[in-house]
């Protein structure tokens, strides 16, 4: 299995959707697609991500509960990757 972890702050819708539609294009279909959302007051994007994950299983999304910048959050997104 393949691990791909993604981290999203305030891209524009557009620039979000390419990204996360250019991961669930790839042919490797053995694949967790972990996003991290580390903007909390930012519910317009987590409803993007939310309905994300609900089309496609392969998809974990979770919202850091305050800002902790990009190098933290990912940091805490590796340690849910699967092994």
């Amino acid at each position: 299995m393949i691990s791909v972890l993604m981290s999203t702050y305030r891209e524009a819708d557009n620039i979000l959707q390419e990204a996360v539609d250019s991961i669930l294009r790839q042919t490797c279909r053995d694949l967790e697609f972990i996003i991290l959302c580390d903007d909390p007051e930012n519910t317009h994007t987590q409803r993007i991500l939310e309905n994300y994950a609900k089309q496609d299983g392969r998809i974990r999304f979770y919202i850091n509960e305050q800002n902790s910048g990009a190098d933290c959050f990912l940091k805490q997104g590796i340690k849910t990757c699967a092994r």
